[in-house]
């Protein structure tokens, strides 16, 4: 399989990712946005993902964005279920909060729950080059890509644009990692619409090479 795709799941993302789906990202209004080197930055949207360059800045603002929508999505679920536990009646069998919300935290994919989540934004050309990703598939062509993420319905997948031979292609990355040994374990969560695919285990170094050498291209 020809060179893949950039992350950062990222829900989480991440990072890019391409973790990164639909919808263009909007530029900053501040003029100082515009300044400065760029990165491949992906995220989901309605209908898919997409990627596209943008400053760090823009990428801190786009990210501080989805984490406060994501936030008081938290809040009001929180709401909704101290409502629900005060009104319901309270039975023997009935579990606390707290491990319902382990529960949940125990069905998330593995693929998910293993990858990679900085602290802060981050772009994948600024994570360690020791790190690893699983690169599942390359398209010249991103909307066939993009169509593909949807018709599998695959939840945190990232994506980048690299340079392969002298040519642009679009990669779907299922995550980033601290190790391939993590990498390979994760890999034994993946969806079930894509079992048949073969993982291309590839160190983020190669990966950020890669997108480096796709900003000199043209599309």
């Amino acid at each position: 399989m020809k060179n893949q795709l950039l992350l950062l799941s990222l829900t989480s993302i991440l990072l890019l990712g391409c973790s990164n789906t639909g919808s263009k990202l909007s530029t900053s209004t501040n003029a100082g946005a515009n300044a400065g080197p760029k990165d491949w930055f992906c995220e989901e949207a309605s209908g898919g993902w997409d990627c596209s360059q943008l400053t760090k800045l823009e990428i801190a603002q786009r990210t501080a964005e989805r984490e406060r929508e994501a936030e008081i999505k938290r809040e009001k679920a929180a709401e909704e279920l101290t409502l629900s536990d005060e009104l319901a009646t309270a039975a023997p069998t009935d579990k606390p909060p707290a491990q319902r919300a382990l529960e949940i935290e125990a069905s998330t994919p593995g693929y998910i729950s293993l990858s990679y989540k900085p602290r802060t934004p981050t772009s994948l050309l600024d994570l360690p080059e020791t790190f690893w990703a699983i690169q599942i598939m390359a398209l010249q062509n991103q909307d066939t890509l993009n169509e593909f993420v949807v018709d599998k319905q695959l939840a945190g997948v990232s994506g980048a644009k690299v340079a392969s031979k002298g040519k642009l292609f679009y990669v779907l990355l299922l995550g980033v990692y601290e190790s391939r040994s993590i990498a390979e374990e994760a890999w034994k969560s993946r969806p079930q619409s894509i079992t048949y695919l073969q993982p291309y285990y590839r160190s983020l170094g190669s990966l950020q090479s890669a997108i480096r050498e796709g900003q000199n291209l043209q599309p």
